[in-house]
């Protein structure tokens, strides 16, 4: 098929998809929810035994199952735990069961990034079938696959904050849709607050997804007060402080009502007959005021050696990923007995794959995809720089979630981007979009491409005479480089736009002006936004997906845990800092 066939609404194949699509909303949220759990139901129950951090996390839920706390110091916040202790409850304290709750959530994930893809995208004529595209890219991402099969906290953390990026979105254009004198005091606004008040009970790095949201929010609300009388502004200003710093305060409180409950069960209580002991309610409060004292020394202290620890600088390009479960078998495990396995109360063979193979679960994002993306950043920081707030839900809440991490000293691994990953494939058909508009993006490319090299050449001339050490910033100076050319680059982009339209104008009669540039209903975008280029957009996307799907398909054994000949499965290194 033609890839400018899928974005030809007159096409009859397309315009039947988009009927049934729009006739049937739910048709699109079904079709992916099992799609997804096809991909991170299959095998879920392999490897059939704990794996990296589960040690931890299995642990702790079996402990809230017991007595409603876990067991030893606690680390991180319960709602995490706590859906995975619901798991176990539900299918059995086995390796499907441990998992089943993040699959479950990561299956959300999938739906939740076409409805927020369609709701950002709502305003394009190919808004209908991107959409569509963005959750199949992130179905073919191991890092969100991997996390996804695995009982560990982050794709909760994830689920949670995409979830309040849907409802803050949904807010905003319900927001701009009514008139003044329909404003509502509670709103969508407040479900976010309670979400992202979830997503810190999961880890604290929710902190995050909620600033990347309020730096969005507090653009919008600067945007709307323009024409407006300044109280009117600040009052939006304290609603929107309740709704995005109160509301997830209370809500992440709440969270511990089950400690405060189970309070002479904890390690912070240090009862050693939890039945004799009583507490007051001021007492569980003080314990629990203390139990977060010491979660933030565990914290900023953590300073531990991990062979796979990171450099945050080097997450976008995946520069360390984590092997969270590696197996071989020599020809004497192979012949060894069955032994009793006290995790699962089976007995199950020695080794885990046949005699000569090997079976790993690497959690690496999609090179396609990562490092795709990082060169379509260009068209995002345009598109921000041009108020396209499409471009600005992408940009900002990615660079949100990962700059901060580059200021923290403590042991960091890449899954901590988990978050991200749904933004990746978003950001990334809003870019090809803008991408397929003919002529728009030269000079955004060319300043991006001079904004890395100058700062490139000038600390590879300071490296080479010694004036200064190691590498690790020239990453962060490219990447800054990158960005600020981009933007200088789009603003010059559009300038020659304006030039080039007001030529035509001026150049011939009344009758051969051209026609209105595109502009979205509600975007503020005007002479910024680029035509269509419906066609072009198409072959762009198709083969985008086409990449990132064919680099899935190579990726997937060690994704899903599909044991392979040993060298087969080491042809996925293609680097050393991968192994």
């Amino acid at each position: 098929m033609d890839p400018g066939l899928a974005c030809d609404p007159m096409h009859p194949v397309a315009a039947r998809l988009q009927a049934a699509l729009t006739d049937r909303p739910w048709l699109a949220p079904f079709l992916l929810s099992v799609l997804a759990g096809l991909v991170l139901l299959l095998r879920l129950g392999d490897p059939g035994r704990i794996i990296f951090d589960e040690t931890y996390y299995v642990d702790d839920a079996r402990g809230y199952l017991d007595t409603g706390v876990e067991p030893g110091f606690a680390v991180h916040p319960t709602v995490g735990k706590w859906l995975i202790a619901g798991s176990i409850w539900l299918f059995g304290d086995t390796p499907f069961g441990w998992r089943a709750a993040g699959a479950v959530a990561g299956i959300a994930i999938v739906v939740l990034t076409y409805l927020l893809a369609r709701r950002l995208l709502a305003d394009s004529p190919d808004g209908w079938w991107l959409a569509l595209v963005a959750p199949v890219l992130l179905l073919a991402d191991g890092l969100f696959i991997t996390q996804a099969r695995i009982a560990m906290l982050d794709i909760f953390l994830a689920l949670f904050a995409l979830a309040g990026l849907l409802a803050l979105v949904a807010d905003r254009q319900h927001r701009r849709e009514m008139t003044e004198d329909q404003e509502q005091v509670l709103s969508l606004r407040v479900l976010a607050g309670v979400l992202f008040g979830l997503a810190i009970g999961v880890k604290w790095s929710g902190l995050l997804a909620l600033g990347g949201a309020g730096l969005l929010t507090l653009g919008w609300e600067i945007g709307a007060a323009r024409g407006r009388a300044w109280f009117v502004f600040v009052g939006r200003l304290l609603a929107t402080t309740i709704s995005l710093v109160v509301v997830p305060f209370l809500v992440y409180v709440a969270t511990w009502t089950p400690w405060l409950v189970n309070y002479a069960d904890t390690f912070t209580a240090g009862c050693e007959e939890p039945a004799s002991c009583e507490y007051r309610l001021g007492e569980r409060l003080s314990g629990l005021v203390r139990h977060h004292d010491q979660m933030l020394d565990f914290h900023l202290g953590l300073e531990a050696s991990h062979n796979y620890r990171s450099d945050p600088l080097g997450w976008p390009v995946l520069q360390r990923p984590v092997v969270y479960w590696w197996s071989t078998c020599s020809a004497e495990d192979a012949s060894a007995s069955p032994t009793f396995d006290p995790e699962t109360g089976t007995t199950r063979p020695v080794c885990d794959v046949d005699e000569g193979d090997a079976g790993e679960v690497l959690a690496i994002g999609n090179p396609a995809l990562w490092w795709g993306f990082l060169l379509l950043t260009p068209l995002l920081v345009a598109g921000t720089v041009l108020r396209d707030r499409r471009s600005a839900v992408a940009l900002v809440t990615w660079l949100a979630t990962w700059l901060p991490w580059l200021v923290v000293s403590r042991t960091a691994f890449l899954f901590y981007l988990v978050p991200v990953v749904p933004l990746l494939a978003i950001g990334a058909v809003i870019a090809l979009e803008r991408l397929g508009a003919p002529g728009a993006v030269r000079r955004t490319y060319v300043g991006a491409v001079l904004g890395a090299a100058v700062p490139l050449a000038l600390v590879g001339a300071l490296v080479l005479v010694d004036a200064v050490e190691g590498p690790r910033w020239v990453f962060g100076l490219a990447a800054a480089g990158w960005a600020i050319g981009a933007a200088v680059g789009a603003v010059a982009d559009r300038q020659a736009r304006v030039d080039d339209r007001t030529a035509a104008v001026l150049a011939g009669p009344v009758g051969d002006w051209p026609a209105p540039v595109w502009t979205p209903p509600g975007d503020e975008r005007g002479l910024d936004a680029d035509p269509p280029g419906r066609r072009t957009t198409g072959r762009w996307v198709a083969g985008f997906t086409a990449v990132v799907l064919g680099t899935a398909v190579f990726f997937a054994p060690v994704w899903l845990a599909i044991p392979l000949e040993e060298d087969a499965v080491r042809a996925r290194w293609w680097f050393d800092s991968w192994i």
